[in-house]
């Protein structure tokens, strides 16, 4: 629950993505960049249509790492020089909701005869440049970028990972000032409506720009970001059904073993009701002895449980692993069932008949 209700620092809502790949065709830069530019064109068109942009990952998607060295920055002995990284349209950061905190996104000056520019994170400013970025180099390789933009953190590997240094290129620039065309890149475009009933516009618009190229893959960003929750809801699935299992396991142990007890003390109960115990002392002494097990069992697991947290604290996210709330909530639950399993046996052995009982063998 709390990784779904995380922010990921970009707006998932009503969007599509439409995995393009031209790696299927001879095509050279300046083709590639033409395809492009005609298909966010023929994008735009349709009605339902908000914004498009094109991205080489989406996130949460793992994103790529390269080399670069910050200008003036004194790198120690050990810290490694690799910094994770995307290629993406200029209007990237308008279509899914990052918000500039600092200078300009990729814009018109990002085209790829335009002076080398880069947009980095927060988290990478903070770290390299104590906030202030604007205007300062990276280098990749001997090409220098210069930061004209600060964008707000995102989440770019996971939903649980913490805040990273990352970086933004343009895709026109990039293509051009390393002669390496992005042949599968990602259309995103945000919606008025449901994202998918654009989809059969989207495959007609790719169709008609190159009939011979694939169809697209079609999805929504949210169900992008589902698959990044696949192994937590698979364990919270699991986890919560061996939590049935423990409580129904509980229920009919507690219930077997006080039904036992009440069945070996019925001499005892016929004694105790003909000497003048009332019925409620009798249900008392059989909740009280139910009461004791359960308290027992609820301590020891609570010791267990707290020696063995560390188990599952990779699991969690934004809730510690000794969270007071769910151990109390736990024991509360166990104790509740324990006792509720006890009220039939205090139930029977409120109501035996102590002439009977007396005579019982």
């Amino acid at each position: 629950m709390n990784l779904q209700r995380t922010d990921p620092g970009f707006d998932p809502d009503r969007v599509l993505l439409a995995s393009v790949n031209l790696a299927q065709k001879d095509y050279d830069g300046q083709q590639v960049g033409l395809f492009y530019e005609q298909l966010l064109a023929r994008a735009e068109t349709i009605p339902a249509v908000a914004g498009v942009t094109l991205a080489d990952r989406v996130p949460i998607h793992a994103q790529y790492q390269t080399t670069m060295t910050v200008e003036g920055y004194d790198y120690g002995a050990a810290e490694h020089r690799r910094v994770h990284f995307n290629r993406v349209w200029p209007s990237y950061f308008s279509v899914m909701g990052i918000p500039v905190l600092r200078g300009r996104a990729f814009d018109g000056s990002a085209a790829a005869a335009s002076p080398p520019a880069a947009v980095v994170n927060r988290t990478m400013a903070e770290r390299f440049w104590n906030g202030d970025a604007l205007g300062k180099r990276i280098f990749v390789g001997d090409v220098p970028f210069e930061v004209t933009g600060i964008v707000a953190d995102g989440k770019y590997h996971g939903l649980k990972e913490s805040p990273r240094p990352f970086v933004y290129f343009s895709i026109p620039q990039y293509q051009s000032l390393f002669d390496k065309p992005l042949t599968n890149v990602t259309l995103v475009a945000r919606t008025t409506g449901d994202p998918l009933a654009i989809a059969p516009a989207v495959r007609d618009g790719v169709r008609d720009i190159a009939p011979s190229l694939a169809a697209p893959e079609i999805s929504t960003l949210h169900d992008h970001l589902s698959t990044d929750l696949a192994a937590e809801r698979m364990s919270a699935i699991l986890v919560g059904a061996l939590g049935t299992v423990v409580v129904v396991l509980v229920t009919i142990g507690m219930y077997g073993l006080m039904s036992y007890s009440v069945a070996r003390r019925t001499r005892e109960i016929g004694l105790r009701m003909a000497l003048g115990a009332r019925r409620r002392h009798i249900a008392g002494m059989v909740f009280g002895r139910g009461a004791v097990l359960t308290g027992l069992g609820v301590g020891i697991g609570l010791l267990v449980a707290l020696g063995t947290t560390r188990i599952l604290a990779s699991r969690l996210h934004d809730i510690s692993a000794t969270d007071p709330a769910t151990f109390a909530g736990v024991a509360a639950l166990l104790v509740s069932v324990a006792l509720l399993a006890c009220y039939a046996p205090a139930r029977r052995a409120s109501r035996v008949d102590a002439m009977t009982a007396l005579r019982y063998e």
